[in-house]
């Protein structure tokens, strides 16, 4: 149980840093 809950956080983490790196992207791009 803990471990998938450890996957799942570092789903969430990815998940947030490469919508966060894609929002940057754009930005840079304006």
């Amino acid at each position: 149980m803990k471990i998938k809950d450890n996957t799942l956080e570092i789903n969430q983490a990815k998940n947030t840093y490469l919508f966060k790196a894609k929002n940057t992207k754009i930005i840079r791009e304006y």
